[in-house]
């Protein structure tokens, strides 16, 4: 995909047989092995599993940096995966001994 499609394929609007990534919830929780400092675990569901994740920080906080992975996890879907992954296939000379 050029870099032109890719721009146009990030601003297109989902469709309403599009699933969209939306954070579900955010909970407080214990700080990971003894750490310190308030942390919350996210809930970002619309794929194939929901993405769990935890962050340190306050609600508010947490909420908005979910929001964004939300946001990116929609474009990188309207736009078929994320730009940085590299794709190749194993030739079939290679995978034959």
């Amino acid at each position: 995909m050029s870099k032109s499609n890719a721009a146009m394929a990030l601003q297109a609007p989902l469709t309403a047989n599009d699933k969209r990534y939306k954070l579900s919830s955010v909970e407080k929780i214990d700080s990971p092995d003894g750490g310190s400092g308030s942390w919350h675990r996210y809930v970002i569901d619309g794929g194939y599993a929901p993405v769990i994740g935890s962050r340190q920080g306050t609600r508010k906080q947490v909420e908005r940096y979910a929001q964004q992975f939300a946001t990116e996890l929609n474009q990188r879907r309207r736009s078929g995966g994320p730009t940085t992954m590299i794709r190749s296939r194993k030739s079939a000379s290679s995978s034959s001994s």
